[in-house]
């Protein structure tokens, strides 16, 4: 809730800008960023605060997941993470006193690929929104235009510059709002964090002795974005160190409590036999949340929750929602074990 209430004041803020600037620039080499003309910045400014309070409307915040965001949802993840934004901030601060009056729609015929707007507030904070440049001036180049005034077409023969009004991250304070999951991929080239860091992490990954092919189970996170980017929230979470103070004896008795986990094998010594259907269920485990078992297997997904929580000993919250309706207790789980896990790993 505090995300959004969070969000909800920047918005709230609307009326208290001193200054926007707005920029273009490719994200890997944002040293040779452009500023738009004020004219432009100001337009697109109005548009941003428009679908971004629309979106506030429909969607409340929470921590970030990768690849997996619930439904009325958007994910809110620290900037320390992100590798890509310390050079685009000091970019940023690099441009000062441009004049902007004589900048022309051919500056940003580019290979730009990210916009930024940097939004000033009269108390001196700063807000950036940024979002995914697609320069489409090509896209008309060869056709005739139009457009309409006083209910009649007239040949539009100027040069035409058309930027989208939808923002996909929006950065405040330490952290980083995410409005739509897959640009933000694109702007902070997020699967490269993501591939770099769970790489990073193989020998903490490795050291989990409760599995019992170290080697199958990094070869199976190898071939699978999906798994990686649970597992990177895995370690992003610091949850591998809570799981690793459990023997694999602990581990097997909780697991066999649960019918629907039946299908995992075990060695001798009690460590879990890895195959492709038990990786998942040792991910879903890691997570906390069972988001890696399909849809169509409610009961797995709910018996994943209950059995990260009771590793944590926190099988309380969950033992209070038997009373809740069979319809939506597997939501209601699994939402408790998002909120349980952040309080007790995060």
């Amino acid at each position: 809730m505090a995300y959004t209430e969070d969000f909800k004041h920047i918005l709230a803020k609307r009326n208290q800008i001193n200054n926007a600037n707005l920029f273009v620039f490719k994200n890997n080499t944002p040293r040779s960023m452009k500023v738009f003309p004020e004219e432009v910045s100001n337009v697109l400014l109005e548009k941003y605060f428009d679908t971004l309070t629309g979106i506030t409307e429909e969607n409340e915040f929470v921590d970030f997941i990768p690849t997996t965001v619930e439904r009325g949802t958007l994910q809110v993840i620290g900037i320390d993470i992100l590798t890509l934004w310390p050079s685009m901030l000091s970019a940023r601060n690099e441009i000062q006193n441009i004049d902007r009056a004589e900048i022309t729609v051919d500056d940003y015929r580019c290979d730009g690929n990210t916009i930024l707007m940097d939004v000033e507030f009269d108390d001196g904070e700063h807000v950036f929104l940024l979002t995914v440049y697609r320069n489409v001036a090509s896209w008309y180049s060869n056709n005739v235009r139009f457009t309409k005034r006083d209910a009649k077409f007239h040949e539009e023969k100027g040069e035409i510059l058309a930027l989208t009004p939808w923002v996909d991250a929006v950065i405040s304070d330490q952290r980083c709002y995410i409005i739509n999951e897959q640009n933000f991929n694109k702007i902070f080239k997020f699967d490269e964090v993501i591939k770099n860091q769970v790489a990073a992490s193989e020998p903490e990954i490795r050291s989990m002795d409760f599995i019992g092919d170290s080697d199958a189970f990094m070869m199976l996170l190898g071939k699978s974005v999906r798994q990686k980017n649970a597992m990177a929230k895995v370690i992003m979470q610091r949850r591998i160190e809570k799981i690793k103070k459990f023997s694999p004896k602990y581990i097997r008795e909780q697991i066999e409590h649960q019918p629907e986990l039946s299908f995992i094998s075990y060695t001798p010594d009690d460590k879990i036999i890895i195959d492709e259907k038990s990786f998942k269920a040792v991910v879903g485990i890691l997570c906390g949340s069972g988001i890696l078992i399909h849809a169509q297997h409610p009961r797995i997904r709910e018996q994943l929750c209950q059995l990260f929580l009771s590793f944590l000993g926190a099988e309380a919250p969950v033992l209070q929602l038997a009373a809740a309706s069979r319809a939506d207790r597997g939501r209601r789980v699994h939402l408790a074990a998002a909120v349980v896990a952040q309080q007790l790993v995060g």
